[in-house]
């Protein structure tokens, strides 16, 4: 398992624009996820910047961390374009075409 510093390493050699996220860890089963409120607002951590947590499976390795940051961040990107989120296939999919062009 990798560490956050790792996975936040790798997505500015990536070129993915971290500044507006807060990368944290917690124990579990999943890759990764954010969270949002009853009104629908995105999470945010206590530097302002909107919390997305990487769990075991996520930090397998760099282009595990990757591909989840990359999923994540899609169906942010829908909630702050649509104030919905998108489906798991469409950030999914983000996430395969993050894996696909992945430099370690």
């Amino acid at each position: 398992m990798i560490l956050l510093q790792q996975a936040k390493a790798a997505t500015s050699r990536q070129g993915i624009d971290m500044r507006v996220f807060e990368l944290r860890f917690e124990h579990g089963f999943y890759y990764g996820y954010i969270s949002q409120i009853g009104t629908g607002s995105l999470v945010r951590g206590e530097s302002g910047r909107i919390l997305l947590t990487l769990q075991e499976s996520g930090l397998v390795s760099e282009g595990d961390a990757i591909e989840t940051i990359a999923h994540e961040l899609n169906h942010v990107r829908s909630i702050l374009k649509t104030g919905f989120i998108s489906s798991e296939a469409t950030a999914e999919t983000s996430a395969k075409q993050a894996g696909r062009y992945f430099r370690a």
